[in-house]
């Protein structure tokens, strides 16, 4: 399922066997043992209201990209939540370390943020840029920029205000960069496969 696109995901929702999604959006496919109840949450008047609303509702969910999620996905790989959140409990992940034997299979927040040089450098070469460039705040890599600062939200598990502190933006700046990001992935398929590209380059010993 991971690499399917949305329309072929919302397919296969479709014909699974075991989903009662069918019964939540047609009347003729409903199930006599499953309680439809929660189709009321759309707040259509009538049934056949809320079945096409419900309908809209999960072909929106599978076919387009959450910004909110990805947003609050990109601040750390440990949890989700405002900064001060995010920071405490990587506090406390890494105050459990020293009890923790070093052959235990567990990715440390301040291990994870070393990759950011590696991102950078990747990044760099791609679109043939100088390191330092993306460093600076402004707009003189382009794209560059935008795919450095998904990288490392999405390699390095760190918070898209850590990830500022290195690239020279605010994290609202971050945010906005990952927003306009998110937005052209929908349109370019060059940019998607090149992303790919050097994510793979990123994750693979």
């Amino acid at each position: 399922m991971k690499n399917r696109s949305g329309e072929e995901k919302l397919r296969y929702l479709e014909r699974y066997r075991w989903s009662s999604y069918p019964g939540y959006v047609s009347k003729s496919h409903q199930e006599g043992f499953i309680h439809y109840r929660w189709r009321s949450l759309m707040g259509r008047k009538t049934e056949a209201g809320n079945r096409r609303a419900y309908a809209g509702y999960t072909r929106d969910c599978v076919t387009q990209d959450d910004l909110v999620m990805s947003k609050a996905y990109g601040k750390s790989a440990y949890a989700i939540g405002d900064d001060e959140l995010v920071e405490g409990v990587e506090r406390e992940i890494l105050a459990e370390k020293p009890r923790v034997e070093r052959r235990a299979d567990i990715h440390w927040p301040s291990e994870k943020r070393s990759g950011m040089e590696q991102v950078i450098r990747k990044v760099a070469e791609e679109y043939r840029v100088n390191e330092a460039d993306l460093r600076k705040h402004g707009r003189a890599v382009g794209q560059a920029k935008g795919v450095a600062i998904e990288l490392a939200c999405r390699v390095c598990g760190i918070s898209q205000r850590e990830a500022g502190r290195v690239l020279g933006l605010s994290e609202h700046g971050i945010s906005k960069q990952r927003q306009r990001l998110a937005l052209q992935l929908r349109k370019d398929e060059v940019l998607g496969k090149r992303l790919d590209c050097i994510l793979n380059l990123l994750v693979t010993p």
